[in-house]
């Protein structure tokens, strides 16, 4: 259980709301570009987007999002850590839910995801080192072995050979 001062919520979620009241005012009156593109161009490409790319685009994503969760709950079931599922889970979600938040680089990513993940994980009582070494793992499997074939390929790749070459 945690101690949550219902007050500080209730204040956050306020300031939260004139936060983002004042920027939806702000954009609207000011033409902001990002990278030469302005905001009025990128809503209507992502308007002009069908459906079915964004229904796909959904649906991956909620299925890369369940394989990683449990991929690391798995992982901690592995390294003996008697959490139930759905604590588990929560703590997972917040992980990377906060991870995803934080801007980085995708070589810091891991690094980003350790420590957010040690913080949260010691709020329910998980050896640091268990988390580290669980976090290491995931990065392992999902990006370094990945990375390391898909470099291989790479250099190996060969085009085909067209009459215009010869």
């Amino acid at each position: 259980p945690l101690d949550l001062n219902g007050l500080k919520i209730c204040l956050s979620i306020l300031t939260l709301i004139i936060v983002l009241s004042l920027a939806f005012y702000v954009s609207r009156k000011i033409q902001f570009n990002i990278k030469g593109f302005s905001l009025k161009k990128i809503r209507l490409f992502i308007t002009e987007i069908s459906i079915d790319i964004k229904i796909k685009t959904i649906v991956f994503s909620v299925i890369r999002y369940l394989i990683f969760s449990f991929q690391f709950y798995f992982l901690l079931q592995l390294f003996n850590v008697n959490l139930d599922y759905l604590s588990a889970m929560m703590v997972i979600t917040s992980m990377y839910l906060l991870s995803s938040i934080i801007p980085s680089v995708f070589i810091f990513d891991v690094v980003i995801k350790g420590s957010v993940a040690v913080y949260l994980f010691s709020i329910i009582g998980v050896n640091d080192l268990t988390v580290l070494c669980v976090v290491t793992l995931m990065w392992i499997f999902n990006f370094v072995i990945p990375s390391v074939f898909g470099s291989y390929y790479v250099l190996n790749f060969n085009f085909p050979l067209t009459e215009d070459a010869l």
